[in-house]
């Protein structure tokens, strides 16, 4: 993470936060280069086996072996006393971008008919969710244009049932109930991708 980052230990790798937008990647020089999208041009993830053991683990053991290991000693120290709920690490996905493209998808994923979208509606910033046939959840971030050319870091944070969406380090909008709407990080993802999506007949949506 060199000199400045901070280091996160995520079992088998190591993920880095590189500066106060909150951004994590997996280091802090090659992962943050930037690639351009042009008009139509999106980049899928494949879901490997590897994201759903880590996610199914973090599940399990709250993220990291650190954490893990201080809820061992507090135990130690204090036999009677159960892990806090608020100290289970947050799951999170962070993503920087710049743009002067009023409307477009910034990050789809999905979990079958499931999903979770982050985008652009006349430059504002727009959560979209949706589980099974339950109503769409749409929050639209109305005072504040990203669409500058500018540089700016999205994170959506989930964390004892509770979702929340930061925006270049400060949380805006509503906190929504992480039970009613998609898990962007679901151990059984069948899709990921960023700057659009597939439009086929698993994501006919309409909002974009």
């Amino acid at each position: 993470c060199g000199s400045s980052g901070i280091c996160y230990d995520r079992w088998r790798s190591v993920s880095c936060s590189c500066d106060r937008s909150g951004l994590v990647s997996p280091d802090c020089k090659d992962s943050l280069m930037p690639f351009a999208l042009t008009d139509g041009a999106y980049v899928e993830f494949k879901i490997s086996e590897t994201h759903r053991r880590m996610q199914l683990l973090d599940s399990i053991y709250g993220g990291s072996t650190l954490w893990l290991h201080r809820q061992i000693d507090r135990s130690r120290r204090n036999p009677g006393a159960s892990p806090s709920t608020a100290e289970i690490p947050a799951k999170h996905m962070s993503i920087l971008f710049r743009t002067h493209k009023q409307d477009g998808v910034i990050v789809f994923s999905a979990t079958n008919n499931d999903f979770t979208a982050l985008g652009l509606m006349n430059g504002q910033v727009v959560y979209i969710s949706q589980i099974g046939t339950s109503a769409m959840v749409n929050m639209t971030i109305g005072d504040l244009m990203v669409a500058d050319g500018d540089w700016h870091n999205i994170t959506i944070e989930s964390q004892n049932r509770g979702l929340r969406l930061h925006v270049d380090g400060t949380r805006v909008g509503d906190e929504l109930d992480s039970a009613g709407v998609h898990d962007f990080l679901d151990p059984y993802l069948t899709y990921l991708s960023v700057g659009g999506f597939r439009r086929d007949a698993s994501f006919n949506r309409e909002f974009y």
